[in-house]
Formats: C-alpha cells, structure tokens, sequence
C-alpha cells in the first residue's frame, strides 16, 4: 500500500489548530525581536521563544502534502510569487527603516543593503529567502514520500548533520567549555551548511506529522515538558552575550519541544466559533505579522521605549502583535496589495 494513494485521499483542511500553531509562532517572535525592550526577560521566556521558527517550518512542510494533480501547476506560480515577495518586502523594509532611522533615502544605497540584508533593515527577510529554498526541494519530498525508507534515511541523515551535531557542539564548546570543538563536522564537512539548514528537517518533520498521528498524546505531554525544562537548565549555563533562541533553534531539546507542541495542537478539539474566527483571521496573516513587527519595533527603538517590569514588557508585546497583525488585516483586504500579504 503506497504513500502516494494515502496522500491523493488526505485533503488538507486548514482548520483553526493550523492557524493557532501559527498564531503562537508569531507571537513568540514578536516576544523574541522585543526582548531589547525589556533587560531581565529570563531564560525560560528565550528558551520557549526557541520554538518561534521551527514552528513555522513545521506548519510549511505539513501544509506541503497537497493532491499531486494540483503541484503540478501550483509549483512554479508559488516560486515565482514567493521571489516577488522577497524583493518587495526587502524594499519596504528597508525604505521604512531607514525613513525611520532619518537616513537619506537613495536607491543605490537601498539596493546595497537589500542585496547584502542588511543587520537591522532587512535580515527578517531570511525566514523568506529559506522559505523559497524549501520550496525548490518540495518535489523531491513529495517523490521520496512514495518511497518510505528513502524518505525516512533522507531525513535521518538531515537530522544527524543539522541537529544532531550542531547539538553536541553546543553542548562541548558553551556547557562544557571544552576546547574539543566539533563544528568543523557541522560546518566544513556539512552539505547542509550556509543557508538555515535546521529549516528543511523541520519541514520534513511537518510531513511526518501530517502522515503519522498514531502517537498516544499522554507521552508528549511528557516529552513536551522533559524538553522545555532541559532546555531551560542547558540555556542556563550559556553565556548572557550570546541569542539564546538563535543557537536552539538546531539543538535536540528545541526539536523534541516544537514537534510535541504541534502534535497536542492538531489533537485539540472544537472550540468556540468566535475564538476560531480569531485564530483564523491571525493565522491568516502570520506573514504580514512578521514582516510589519520588524518597522514596529523599529519605532520602539528610535523612542527608546522600555519596560520596568515583566508585565510590563508583556503588555508592550500583546501591543506589537496586535498592531503588526490588525495593519496586516487591513491590507490584506485593500485589492492593490493584498497579494503581499500571503504566499
């Protein structure tokens, strides 16, 4: 019994547990990119936000499992679009924040920093530049998907070079302060190496949680918080200079963290219509959300903004997601741009 004719038969309904993963996600970056706001955000509050990203992916690769019939022709449409999308947002990206910052808007200087992403100006755009690459690998899951063993060693072996090493290195070179270091096999000899890699195991780990749902969810719920309180121990130990979330996002304990999440998500049952509504209404512009944050808290940063308290700093955020997200809505509704406000 082939995967293929499993797939053919599993539509992909893009329920509410879809949008609320994606709804968490963004909150979490937003809580992430603000955490200049406020001094004593504390490693448990980084160590959750480390699942911001893989959120993401997971949710691209479990929405990637579409009737084979329609691939064909959406395949190169959604390249070509997310392409259009990257170019755009770099340019009002980098536009606003250097109107933001007072520099002198010339088109030379906003090539060079859209070319080079720019710390600052448009290195959001990653998310997106990884996206598009994922995408040019799509075919090749979704063939290696009608062979199972083939399929399940590409993603062993992504696992060991993007996770599994990485891991180990940061456990020998930041826990342990060795001076036996690793990362030569993460990085010299890694055919992963250079563009996020950790993005396409989590992305293959969303197909696995598309066709696989047979795990007892009692299990996670122990996996979930084994992870989260190893990664606060671990994360504990790590130098105060260093982006705790940035260097989680390939380690185990953030794997094991953000497939349990999904996996209790996609079990919840139904809630109030309203509620769904509202995730809808967010999870359908996660990407606005995303982008739009970037020149909110941009404006926070020219003001100096600051929080005294962790409530606070929580307020300042839910105000952020709010705006980022209500902006969102409302261009995605104005004919003339809405197409910039999805993939």
């Amino acid at each position: 019994f082939s995967m293929d004719v499993e797939i053919e038969r599993k539509k992909i309904v893009y329920n509410y547990r879809i949008d609320l993963i994606k709804v968490i996600a963004l909150f979490l970056v937003v809580l992430y990119h603000s955490s200049f706001l406020y001094d004593n955000i504390g490693v448990k509050t980084l160590s959750l936000c480390s699942v911001c990203v893989p959120l993401f992916f997971i949710v691209n690769g479990y929405l990637c499992i579409t009737p084979p019939i329609q691939e064909n022709t959406n395949y190169l449409i959604k390249l070509k679009k997310v392409l259009i999308l990257i170019v755009v947002w770099s340019f009002i990206l980098v536009s606003s924040i250097m109107l933001i910052k007072e520099e002198d808007l010339t088109i030379p200087i906003i090539v060079k920093r859209m070319v080079n992403n720019d710390l600052g100006y448009c290195n959001w755009i990653w998310f997106m530049n990884t996206l598009f690459i994922l995408y040019i690998f799509k075919p090749v899951l979704q063939i290696a998907l009608n062979y199972p063993k083939i399929y399940w060693s590409f993603i062993a072996i992504v696992f060991t070079f993007v996770i599994v090493f990485p891991t180990l290195s940061f456990i020998s070179t930041e826990i342990l302060n060795s001076v036996y270091d690793i990362s030569f096999i993460t990085r010299n000899i890694n055919p992963f190496y250079g563009w996020q890699a950790f993005s396409l195991f989590y992305f293959g780990l969303g197909v696995v949680l598309n066709l696989h749902s047979k795990i007892k969810i009692k299990y996670l719920f122990v996996v979930l918080l084994l992870s989260f309180v190893s990664s606060c121990v671990i994360n504990s130990f790590v130098r105060k200079d260093l982006d705790i979330v940035w260097i989680n996002y390939n380690t185990i304990w953030t794997t094991a963290l953000a497939f349990s999440l999904c996996f209790i998500i996609l079990k919840i049952g139904k809630v109030n219509s309203l509620i769904q509504k509202l995730i809808h209404i967010i999870g359908r512009n996660t990407l606005g959300g995303y982008l739009l944050e970037a020149i909110i808290l941009s404006l926070f940063r020219k003001y100096e903004i600051t929080c005294h308290s962790f409530y606070s700093f929580i307020l300042c955020v839910v105000i952020v997601f709010g705006l980022s997200v209500s902006i969102s809505f409302l261009f995605s509704k104005t004919p003339s741009v809405r197409y910039l406000f999805k993939v």
